[in-house]
């Protein structure tokens, strides 16, 4: 959540409104896993991406997940 908020206060002003709720949403997302639900078939995609790279971490070698955690 404070990630997401701290997204929107970064780029409030700097994109468009709707592109910012996909970057919130897609942000959100990473707390449950849970693919947010667009109606842009393309967003969709970019969310299960985003989201894919979110757990890219738990196939790090150990030394990687320790400075990561």
């Amino acid at each position: 959540a404070r990630s997401a908020a701290l997204a929107e206060k970064k780029l409030a002003g700097r994109t468009d409104a709707q592109r910012l709720g996909r970057i919130t949403a897609m942000i959100s997302a990473t707390a449950t896993h849970e693919l947010p639900q667009f109606g842009d078939e393309n967003a969709a995609r970019d969310a299960a991406l985003f989201l894919d790279m979110d757990l890219a971490i738990l196939g790090a070698p150990p030394d990687a997940f320790d400075a990561y955690e």
